[in-house]
């Protein structure tokens, strides 16, 4: 068990720029001449 004296020094602590970490699968992830072939499609100064 945690002892009070713990929980008295825990209570002060700040972690700072704590949070998840982004871990996307790269199979879930669009190829990249997909990507290149989708921004090619978007632009608007091709003639």
């Amino acid at each position: 068990m945690i002892s009070s004296q713990t929980n008295y020094v825990l209570e002060a602590l700040s972690i700072y720029d704590a949070g998840v970490l982004p871990n996307i699968n790269p199979m879930l992830l669009p190829e990249k001449n997909e990507r290149a072939a989708a921004k090619a499609g978007k632009s608007p100064n091709k003639a």
